[in-house]
C-alpha cells in the first residue's frame, strides 16, 4: 500500500476474488479512509454464540495510507464472493469507491461445512453481516454496481472514468507540474 499512495487514484480488480478474512478487509479499507475518528465498516451476527462483531478500519496502519480523497474504484463480477463482497459494499455504502462490473454472488453469510455421511456433507451459515449504514447485508441480492456493465469491459470503462474524474480535478487545481499530465489524460480519452 505504500507503494501505491502517491498515486493519484485507485483500481481495485476483485473479479476473481472468492473471499478472504473480514480482518483482513478492514485492515485494506483503512489504507483508504482517515485514520481518526475509525470508521465502523460491518457488524456481524455470530448465531453460536448470540453476540454481534463489529468489524472498525484502523487508527494505524503500517506505511501511508492511500488518502481519504483520491478516486477509487472497484472491479466486480457475478464470480466476488464473500469477504471480497463484503469490502465492496463496505466502501460503497460509506460512498468511498466507485462499483463498476457485474452484481456479486450475494454470497455474504459466513459459516462452515459439515459431514452428513460418507457421500454428503452440507453448508451450515453460522453468522450474518449487517451493515451499519444499509442496516442489511448482500446476501443473494449481491452487490449492485454503480456503474454496470459486463465485467471483461469494466477494466477499460473504470480507467476512463478515473481520467475524467482526475482531470476535472486537475483542471480544478491546476497544481503545477501537471500540464503534461492534463494533456496525457485528454489524449487517452480522446482515444
Amino acid at each position: 500500500m505504500s507503494f501505491i499512495a502517491e498515486t493519484d487514484g485507485l483500481i481495485i480488480d476483485l473479479r476473481k476474488n472468492y473471499g478472504g478474512s473480514s480482518l483482513m478487509s478492514a485492515f485494506i479499507a483503512s489504507y483508504l479512509l482517515n485514520g481518526s475518528p475509525p470508521v465502523l465498516l460491518n457488524d456481524i451476527y455470530w448465531r453460536q454464540y448470540n453476540m454481534i462483531q463489529s468489524i472498525w478500519s484502523l487508527p494505524f496502519v503500517p506505511g501511508e495510507r492511500f488518502g481519504a480523497n483520491k478516486p477509487v474504484y472497484i472491479l466486480t463480477s457475478q464470480n466476488t464472493g464473500s469477504c471480497a463482497e463484503e469490502f465492496s459494499y463496505s466502501l460503497q455504502a460509506i460512498q468511498r469507491v466507485k462499483i463498476v462490473g457485474e452484481k456479486t454472488a450475494g454470497k455474504a453469510n459466513a459459516g462452515s461445512v459439515h459431514r452428513i455421511n460418507d457421500h454428503f456433507q452440507a453448508f451450515i451459515p453460522n453468522a450474518y453481516p449487517i451493515n451499519p449504514v444499509t442496516k442489511v447485508s448482500w446476501n443473494e441480492t449481491g452487490v449492485l454496481p454503480d456503474i454496470e456493465c459486463n465485467s471483461s469491459e469494466s477494466f477499460e470503462k473504470a480507467y476512463h472514468l478515473l481520467l475524467k474524474q482526475l482531470l476535472e480535478q486537475f483542471s480544478e487545481s491546476m497544481e503545477p507540474g501537471r500540464d503534461h499530465l492534463m494533456t496525457e489524460i485528454k489524449n487517452i480519452i480522446d482515444i
